[in-house]
């Protein structure tokens, strides 16, 4: 499932979790990095179509979200990788390559004898799929 977290001073928390029957999901989340808070001034636009009676469209996020902040705007996919990134190293894998997809980005992980795939994929309506497939090898 799909979870955001947000606390008010904090930037968003959002990754996906898996529920199983019978079982605890925990859900940690460290808000270690504040948001930036950045003044706001207010002066008047006028906007005028280009050509009399066309309708008028303003692209704010693109290219005004970035000059708000004074940073340039991630790619959310890029952003859910890197976080289940730093999950799983903090769960004692070591990351051995990532690659960006048409979708979004694709790495491997190891830990001792367990390999792990992530994959996070752009999907329809503004969503991402945050997969993990992991392998572990057993002797016998």
């Amino acid at each position: 499932y799909p979870v955001r977290v947000q606390a008010p001073g904090f930037r968003d928390y959002t990754t996906t979790i898996t529920v199983r029957a019978g079982a605890t999901t925990n859900l940690n989340v460290e808000f270690a990095v504040p948001v930036a808070v950045t003044p706001v001034q207010s002066a008047p636009v006028q906007v005028a179509p280009a050509q009399p009676g066309a309708a008028v469209v303003l692209d704010l996020f693109r290219s005004l979200l970035g000059a708000i902040t004074g940073t340039q705007v991630q790619d959310p996919a890029r952003s859910a990788y890197d976080q289940k990134v730093a999950e799983l190293q903090r769960e004692g894998y070591a990351l051995q390559g990532t690659r960006q997809t048409t979708t979004g980005y694709q790495g491997t992980l190891v830990r001792a004898g367990s390999s792990a795939t992530l994959t996070v994929a752009r999907g329809a309506d503004r969503t991402l799929s945050v997969q993990v497939t992991e392998t572990t090898l057993y002797r016998y």
